[in-house]
């Protein structure tokens, strides 16, 4: 049920209409990625989508929970964004996420998102669950 298949909407490099993300890890272990605003995204006028924010924090913190459990299947269990500032169409943000605590098959994360000034414009945390 829960196959990998590179067609994942965000990170997927076979999904045609895919964002395509590029997926990094910092040195200190968190995930990373970067990604440009486009005006399709928008839900009130300029301003992404508050769905699409929270799609790409899941991500991010998907990304940290695979790596820490060595790829197994995890799935979102559950998911609190907080919007903080207006995330501008034509700005590149950068989206982190990490691991917090990993308690066997419950794993908690966090995220946030930084505009280009460097300013936290979204959190997150997230509670994902181990799926054999």
């Amino acid at each position: 049920m829960f196959e990998e298949d590179n067609y994942c909407f965000c990170c997927g490099k076979e999904n045609p209409i895919g964002l395509k993300l590029k997926i990094d890890e910092t040195p200190d272990g968190e995930i990373t990625t970067k990604f440009k605003v486009k005006r399709e995204y928008q839900g009130y006028r300029n301003v992404l989508h508050g769905g699409f924010v929270s799609m790409l924090l899941d991500e991010v913190m998907a990304h940290a929970a695979f790596r820490k459990t060595g790829k197994k299947a995890v799935a979102t269990g559950k998911i609190e964004v907080s919007l903080k500032k207006p995330i501008l169409a034509g700005s590149e943000i950068t989206i982190f996420g990490k691991v917090d605590e990993d308690r066997g098959k419950i794993i908690k994360t966090s995220g946030k998102i930084l505009n280009p000034n460097g300013e936290i414009s979204a959190t997150a945390k997230a509670i994902f669950v181990k799926i054999k």
